[in-house]
């Protein structure tokens, strides 16, 4: 497995991404929705600190084997994250070391020096949103290191991390929603106008989206920008199930 960080595709094999679609189910609060789709996992942030501008938005995940800690850094913007499975911890300068639960949620503004990390042996599965500034490298690194910063040791394999542009967006506060969507076989959720903007990442099978009358068949591992004001139908591929992660911006 190549765990070297990689924009708009994914990079673990089909067995991996199946155990990403079981391991989410944990805390479900599975809803009905139109059309066989389901909601597996929801979680909603209130945003107040996101960059003025354009932004680059990332959604990712990855599996934090621990102990693990990556190194303190920096993001030009605002990182949003729910740990699915395990137990994850974080450092921010000033306040020191805290443990986050499974399904449980955390936030660190831009500027903020910190490091999101593993302090148990068990593996945990995470779930990320950045909200950056556009045309902005994704971390850097702090310099100097901060004296009481957790030393970067361990292991995480980014699972997948895609990058999605906004030049238009709400300006804070807005709501978000990280979400697993699941289709059943033979599905549909019929044409209608989001809210907001929807982005996602297929993380099982393939899911054909329409957009405005355009029809495009997206496969696991790619992702999938639906901007606000936009009618959109959704419908699994293939005749087969098909999941994907979600981050919603709220208009």
């Amino acid at each position: 497995m190549n765990d070297r960080l990689r924009l708009s595709r994914l990079v673990m094999p089909v067995a991996a991404v199946a155990a990403l679609v079981a391991t989410v189910a944990f805390g479900a609060r599975v809803q009905a929705a139109n059309g066989g789709m389901t909601v597996r996992y929801v979680h909603v942030f209130t945003v107040n600190d996101a960059p003025a501008g354009a932004w680059d938005v990332y959604l990712g995940a990855s599996r934090i084997s621990g102990p693990f800690w990556p190194g303190a850094h920096t993001h030009p913007g605002a990182e949003y994250g729910v740990i699915l499975t395990g137990q994850g911890a974080r450092w921010n300068t000033g306040s020191g070391l805290t443990t986050v639960p499974e399904g449980g949620a955390f936030n660190t503004s831009p500027g903020i020096v910190h490091e999101g990390g593993n302090t148990s042996d068990a593996d945990a599965l995470q779930l990320n949103t950045h909200i950056l500034s556009a045309g902005g490298a994704f971390n850097v690194p702090a310099v100097p290191l901060p004296a009481d910063a957790p030393k970067a040791t361990g292991k995480q394999t980014v699972m997948y991390r895609v990058k999605f542009p906004m030049a238009t967006h709400p300006a804070n506060p807005f709501k978000m929603t990280m979400e697993v969507l699941d289709f059943a076989a033979g599905s549909q959720v019929p044409s209608h106008v989001p809210p907001g903007a929807m982005l996602g990442v297929v993380v099982d099978g393939r899911l054909t989206v329409t957009q405005n009358g355009t029809t495009k068949t997206y496969d696991t591992g790619q992702g999938i920008q639906v901007d606000a004001g936009t009618s959109v139908s959704m419908a699994p591929a293939d005749g087969q199930p098909a999941s994907v992660v979600v981050t919603a911006i709220a208009q």
